[in-house]
């Protein structure tokens, strides 16, 4: 089998080789350079590591990768050389940008395993239906989902689209759902600033410009009626009284406002009126968007159930392929129902989830080893030191010789008895 037989690095530290068969156990004290291996394959093969740098996640990006590089030197690089003669290397220079090139490869850290399984359901269907399934056809999906978001999945996915990748369309989903939730949200908030405010009829605002034509009309008369009485004309004095008599009473003279507070008036109502078609418009907008995120919400939701359903046979079939890598008599058992998934064994007294730490340790490598076994590339397992005894180690190495792919274990200690004789062992540090 076509695997990684020699790694060269600097990352972490002064250049080094290191030799390595299908099966190798790296073995040395903590901190001696284990981990720059496992680190380097994974760079090598993929351009990325899990876990550097306090992170929980792969980690890729050239200015966080950066920090591998030794101080002294201008480069850092890891290359990965198999036993057909390909190469895979990963390489950045200071100040520039990572480059990886040559042979491909999948490298799984064991220790990413035990992180997505301490996470949710959704990101261990998820990380498993990348790693089982990979895309899935449409009429598989047309077949599942509530007829209500056909067109929500048209519009998400295209008309044309054959195949689907169902992780990648929950998160677009999700991601709208979002969107229009922060829409509803703003709007609202947008609407509160205008409370108070409220609506003033046509015929109100029609009112006031009468009133404004009357007030003005009003202060003509009155400046007519000063002049008629200096110049002491009777005939127009009554004509003006008249007038003033059909533009109102006494009383109602008396109170009428100046032209000038009415255009005032006329002015604010107008701006209120703007405004309160803004306010209707942030109300529209919000009753729209809350509606459009529990759409999307709801699409969400039936994507998982969709996602549940058909990875039942995949995690089915992965079940039988795990316990052909565990160690012991134990029977590893995937609990699977929509909105919970749990892995465990099964022992005369039931179902176990919570597993002692050399136990979990040898249930995470059968899995891991069942996931390399679906890699069309040459695939890598990489088992960081889960607090080995001498007794399980054993077992978990003896496992993992029927793994069909390379199987890289680091240690602290030996495995009790003779060496393996398929296995490469390699003193670090």
């Amino acid at each position: 089998m076509n695997h990684v037989q020699k790694v060269e690095t600097n990352i972490k530290g002064h250049r080094a080789a290191t030799e390595l068969g299908q099966y190798t156990l790296l073995v040395g004290p903590n901190e001696s350079g284990k981990s720059r291996i496992a680190e380097a394959i994974q760079l090598a093969l993929s351009g990325s590591a899990w876990g550097l740098l306090w992170r929980a996640k792969t980690v890729k990006s050239g200015s966080q990768l950066d920090a591998l590089r030794p101080g002294e030197e201008a480069g850092v690089f890891a290359e990965a050389t198999f036993t057909d003669g390909g190469v895979a290397r990963w390489s950045m220079q200071e100040g520039s940008r990572p480059n990886r090139a040559g042979a491909n490869g999948v490298c799984l850290p064991v220790a990413e395993l035990h992180h997505v399984l301490a996470g949710s359901p959704d990101g261990i269907r998820t990380f498993f239906y990348e790693w089982l399934v990979g895309e899935s056809k449409r009429e598989e999906l047309d077949g599942r989902i509530n007829h209500r978001y056909r067109e929500a999945i048209d519009q998400l996915l295209g008309i044309s689209a054959d195949t689907v990748n169902l992780p990648a369309l929950i998160i677009k989903a999700a991601e709208l759902k979002r969107e229009h939730s922060a829409n509803a949200k703003g709007s609202t908030a947008f609407l509160g600033t205008f409370s108070g405010i409220a609506y003033i009829s046509n015929d109100a605002l029609n009112s006031l410009w009468v009133e404004l034509e009357q007030s003005k009309r009003f202060g003509k008369l009155k400046n007519l009626y000063r002049d008629a009485r200096e110049s002491d004309d009777q005939r127009q004095l009554a004509h003006i009284t008249t007038m003033l008599k059909e533009l109102g009473t006494q009383e109602e003279l008396r109170i009428m406002r100046l032209p000038s507070e009415v255009q005032e008036e006329i002015e604010t109502v107008i701006s209120n009126r703007a405004l309160y078609d803004m306010a209707r418009a942030a109300k529209n907008n919000a009753t729209a968007s809350e509606g459009e995120a529990k759409h999307y919400a709801a699409v969400e939701k039936d994507l998982k159930r969709v996602l549940a359903e058909l990875m039942e046979e995949p995690l089915s079939s992965y079940e039988v392929a795990v316990n052909e890598f565990m160690a012991g008599n134990d029977l590893f058992k995937i609990n699977a129902v929509t909105g919970s998934i749990a892995f465990g064994l099964v022992r005369p007294d039931g179902f176990h989830t919570a597993l002692s730490g050399s136990t979990e340790a040898r249930v995470i490598a059968a899995m891991g080893a069942a996931l390399a076994d679906q890699s069309e590339t040459p695939g890598v397992i990489v088992m960081d030191d889960r607090m080995w005894d001498t007794d399980m180690l054993g077992k978990t190495m003896a496992a993992m010789e029927n793994c069909p792919c390379q199987v890289i274990i680091m240690s602290t200690i030996r495995p009790k008895g003779r060496p393996r004789s398929k296995w490469t062992y390699v003193e670090v540090g």
